[in-house]
């Protein structure tokens, strides 16, 4: 047995034991509030001593991740990508980076350490996170989100908090930054801005 598939069988059966479910690669996820799922991601590196793990926690809002696939036209997938997240060290004591290194000899120590640092800090970050307004308020942070994420999800939480308008004129504001552009990345916002406008016009017919 590779040390891979080592380590990996040891995190199932010790993720499996706190509520976290296997998905494909190195992800897993939790059931938290209806609507909200908890998200692991396990960042892999090689290492000279053997392998590196960085644990990254987030929250997936369902609804919200379901509203953004309309505009887009895009296949909704179930679990991927999170709506927010964080990597897991810089919710820890220290604030910074923090990755596991598991040998041949300590998968079993080292994984419970890891695994035990996940259930003390991510899951009560997971937990804070669901409702549409925490979601919001982490969104503004770039701790938590990248800013072409929050790009999209930003208008789509004040549309679900009952705003359209005002996810309009957010969704309006973004979209000033491409006016000079025709990138890739360029016309998938401005899809998504279209077909916002575009549902809300259906809405309001």
């Amino acid at each position: 047995m590779t040390l891979f598939k080592k380590i990996e069988g040891s995190l199932v059966s010790l993720l499996g034991a706190e509520g976290f479910k296997k998905r494909s690669g190195e992800v897993f996820t939790v059931e938290l509030a209806e609507g909200f799922v908890g998200w692991l991601g396990l960042n892999r590196a090689k290492h000279p001593q053997g392998l590196e793990l960085n644990p990254v926690v987030g929250v997936r809002c369902q609804e919200l991740e379901g509203l953004l696939s309309t505009p887009l036209r895009e296949r909704l997938h179930k679990y991927v990508p999170p709506t927010v997240s964080i990597s897991l060290g810089y919710l820890m004591a220290e604030q910074q980076y923090r990755c596991w290194v598991l040998q041949e000899d300590t998968v079993i120590s080292s994984g419970a350490d890891m695994v035990a640092a996940i259930v003390r800090y991510g899951v009560p970050f997971m937990e804070s996170a669901c409702s549409l307004s925490k979601i919001g308020e982490l969104l503004e942070s770039p701790r938590f989100s990248s800013v072409e994420n929050a790009m999209y999800r930003r208008p789509l939480i004040k549309w679900l908090m009952g705003d359209r308008e005002g996810a309009l004129q957010v969704c309006a504001s973004c979209t000033r930054q491409f006016d000079e552009r025709s990138d890739l990345a360029a016309e998938h916002f401005m899809q998504f801005a279209r077909g916002l406008k575009s549902l809300a016009n259906q809405i309001d017919a």
